[in-house]
């Protein structure tokens, strides 16, 4: 029974046991690496914490690089040529007006002869002085003038010119006005960018823009000069709101009755009308505060040199105000964008290339009898 049941028996051989399933390295501790520790989730591998130092970025340097970096990005420069050339023939011509009275205002015949600069004024009359120190001066604001309103040796031609005209400007300070200062500063922002800016094209003439190679710097150069045209309006109409007479809504009407100051005939209800005293007085306040307000914004930039153009325009033509109406208005070129002012030159261009085209065709007195057989 015991054979056909089966007891439990054991072979002779026993087979040797199975082994169990280890990792080898783990019995050799030499071979064991050490265990890994992961990174945090906010630093990156191999970041070495630059994500943290990125947050704790100087307020202070953030802000400077963000008004900075505009200025300093290179950018293409036609409406820097186009106001570089307007301000050149603006000094030209300046300088040209002086010729029928320069005897009068400078030199040792002059109607006040004790006036010269002031002291810490810089002038070339500090050192050099007599008639023929006048006569060279007055030519070099001319040439130099001459040379910026070409393009030629631009950064030689501006601080020449900025030299010269301040010279003059500071040995007649009775015959200026507020378009003489305004020159003055545009001559010296432009100067100092010709010298000291890294562009490239600044003597590019004005019919070239368009054509050829763009210039390009750093738009800088514009930005100083928009900053001077808005501050002046807002200096302008501070200064007008302290006198009683811009409050009082009777400011333009005694300036129009001057005759020594109206150039142009005017309405004679402009004259008599209080009514129409107190609308151009406040009329010319409220011009002067939407003009920089107008100007500050992109998009309505275009708006405010309207207003600007047309407001200088009617004031130049009311009043004897020298070339202030005319300064303004090429100062106004530093708020067009280089599109805009190689858009100006195109139209100008093609205009010319037109009433050439048309004067080619017409045909001179009796050449159709020559032609006849």
């Amino acid at each position: 029974m015991t054979e056909i049941i089966g007891s439990p028996q054991t072979d002779p051989t026993p087979s040797p046991p199975e082994p169990r399933a280890t990792d080898p390295a783990s019995t050799n501790p030499a071979t064991t690496d050490p265990p890994t520790i992961e990174p945090a989730a906010t630093d990156p591998p191999g970041d070495g914490g630059t994500a943290q130092k990125a947050r704790r970025v100087n307020p202070a340097r953030r802000l400077a690089r963000t008004v900075t970096d505009p200025l300093l990005r290179t950018q293409r420069l036609d409406n820097w040529v186009l106001l570089r050339s307007g301000v050149g023939a603006l000094v030209m011509f300046w300088g040209l007006t002086l010729l029928p009275d320069l005897a009068d205002l400078y030199g040792s015949s002059s109607i006040v002869p004790s006036q010269g600069p002031r002291a810490g004024q810089f002038s070339v009359f500090r050192w050099w002085t007599g008639d023929i120190a006048v006569g060279v001066v007055l030519g070099l604001a001319v040439l130099g003038g001459l040379a910026m309103a070409l393009g030629v040796a631009v950064r030689l031609a501006a601080p020449v010119a900025f030299v010269a005209v301040t010279s003059l400007m500071a040995s007649a300070p009775l015959m200026l006005n507020g378009g003489d200062d305004v020159l003055r500063l545009l001559l010296l922002f432009i100067a100092l960018y010709a010298v000291i800016a890294p562009a490239d094209g600044l003597n590019t003439a004005v019919g070239r823009l368009g054509l050829s190679e763009p210039p390009t710097g750093p738009p800088w150069g514009l930005v100083v000069i928009r900053i001077q045209i808005i501050a002046m309006y807002i200096v302008t109409v501070m200064d007008k709101m302290e006198g009683s007479t811009w409050l009082g809504g009777t400011a333009t009407v005694r300036a129009l009755n001057l005759q020594s100051m109206r150039r142009f005939w005017v309405p004679e209800f402009m004259l008599t009308s209080s009514a129409a005293h107190n609308l151009m007085t406040w009329g010319t306040l409220a011009t002067e505060v939407a003009i920089p307000i107008l100007l500050i914004n992109r998009r309505t930039r275009r708006w405010g040199i309207v207003l600007g153009v047309g407001f200088h325009a009617a004031l130049g033509y009311v009043l004897r105000l020298g070339l202030f109406p005319a300064t303004v208005t090429i100062a106004y070129l530093a708020f067009l964008t280089p599109a805009e002012a190689s858009a100006i030159v195109g139209w100008v261009r093609r205009g010319a290339d037109r009433i050439v085209g048309l004067r080619a065709k017409v045909p001179s007195p009796g050449t159709d009898q020559a032609d006849d057989p």
